[in-house]
């Protein structure tokens, strides 16, 4: 429950003692790198999903990259993207010599619009990125059509919609290879990391052949990715999040959280270190454990979006993802469409509830890609109005109904 001194933080990361325990024990048994709770894991991900091959990587931008150059494209060939979306999609699609092309989203999904992607094929365009925004999946069947009338490949982008499904079917096993990030915030972190998933065998295959190339973490990194993750988890804790964060946040109206969760790539310069690197066994015990609790903490999240839509579904001029019955979107953010953002945020803030603005770009309209780009208006709109709000599954009922009457108190006082 909200009072006056504790204070919600916008995402909480858990940790337990287990990850110190394993830490430790794996470093005197030299099993930080290698060791077979990576097929493990990797097994255990692709029969989740219902998919015969799952491939662990360093992080979901290398998954994408791997992917790409498994499929032993040309280069300049073009893969469409939908403009909303987060920039490390299109340059990992630059990385491997590709080009990205930006189309439009739905502005009732916030997921690629199928209707206007027809204008951007052409010769060159060799597959489509199905972006799964914040959880909620694509249209598979309209985006499967298109692609058979072309002959283009589907990849979907799984790394906001772990568990989500479509028409019964789990999304990542709709298109020739999906991918999925385990980084810090999502529903299944191992404090960094990505999957590959597809039921082609020559695929992952390459993509293992490209990993064998790769190195290592080194014990130091490892360490350091354990110290981030604890300190996440304990800055991240309500009580001291309240004392120690927010009046940082709240005094001094400075926002350095994100890039605690999110590191942005450059385009520019030499390809980072991180396509380089492979998964550790390390994570692989986090990764492990995490999955026993996957399906009932998407539950509680579940439930507490569902709680704030019907609490904030008749305020005007806030619009949030629209979907039928038929799909179950698993709200790694509870996305919200609103005016005056930035000022809407300050006022929740004032009142206890920290929120973040979107993390995703216009990237269409980002100075690398703009040269060659088109307008992406829907994009554009969501990218300076989207905001999220709390809905992590460690909070209770009150506690979202405290949200929702804050939310919607500061919408009324906003105009």
């Amino acid at each position: 429950m909200i009072t006056m001194l504790i204070k919600i933080p916008r995402r909480r990361i858990d940790f337990t003692p287990s990850d110190i325990v394993d830490f430790v024990r794996s470093l005197l048994l030299n099993r930080l790198k290698e060791g077979r709770e990576i097929g493990r894991f990797e097994k255990m991900f692709a029969k989740y999903l219902g998919a015969k091959y799952a491939m662990s990587t360093y992080s979901g931008k290398q998954a994408l990259y791997l992917i790409l150059k498994s499929l032993n494209f040309k280069k300049g060939d073009e893969i469409l993207i939908p403009s909303y979306t987060a920039s490390s999609v299109p340059i990992s699609v630059f990385y491997a010599g590709l080009k990205p092309t930006f189309v439009d989203v739905d502005p009732k999904t916030f997921n690629i619009n199928s209707k206007l992607i027809e204008k951007r094929i052409n010769k060159k365009t060799k597959a489509i990125i199905a972006t799964h925004i914040h959880g909620l999946p694509c249209d598979m069947d309209a985006l499967s059509k298109l692609c058979a009338k072309h002959g283009l490949y589907i990849i979907e982008d799984c790394a906001h919609a772990l568990g989500a499904e479509y028409k019964g079917k789990k999304i990542g096993c709709f298109g020739k290879a999906s991918f999925f990030s385990l980084g810090f915030g999502k529903h299944l972190s191992s404090f960094g990391g990505g999957v590959i998933v597809s039921n082609d065998r020559k695929l992952i295959k390459n993509a293992r052949k490209f990993m064998r190339e790769c190195e290592s973490p080194s014990n130091l990194e490892l360490l350091h990715k354990l110290l981030k993750t604890i300190s996440l988890s304990i800055f991240t804790n309500p009580l001291i999040f309240s004392f120690t964060i927010y009046p940082i946040l709240h005094i001094f109206n400075y926002d350095f959280i994100t890039n605690s969760f999110e590191t942005k790539i450059s385009p520019y310069g030499k390809i980072p270190k991180e396509y380089r690197k492979r998964f550790s066994n390390i994570q692989s015990l986090t990764a492990l454990r995490e999955m026993k609790s996957l399906d009932i903490n998407l539950h509680w999240r579940i439930r507490n979006a569902s709680i704030l839509k019907r609490e904030c579904k008749s305020l005007r001029y806030v619009k949030f993802q629209e979907y039928s019955n038929s799909f179950k979107h698993t709200y790694l953010d509870f996305a919200v469409f609103v005016r005056n953002r930035e000022r809407l945020m300050k006022r929740l803030l004032t009142e206890g509830v920290d929120t973040q603005q979107t993390w995703l770009d216009d990237c269409s309209s980002l100075p690398f890609f703009i040269k060659d780009s088109h307008p992406t208006p829907i994009s554009n709109k969501l990218s300076k109005g989207v905001l999220y709000l709390p809905i992590d599954p460690w909070l209770d009922e009150k506690a979202i109904l405290s949200i929702a009457k804050i939310f919607k108190s500061a919408i009324s006082n906003i105009k």
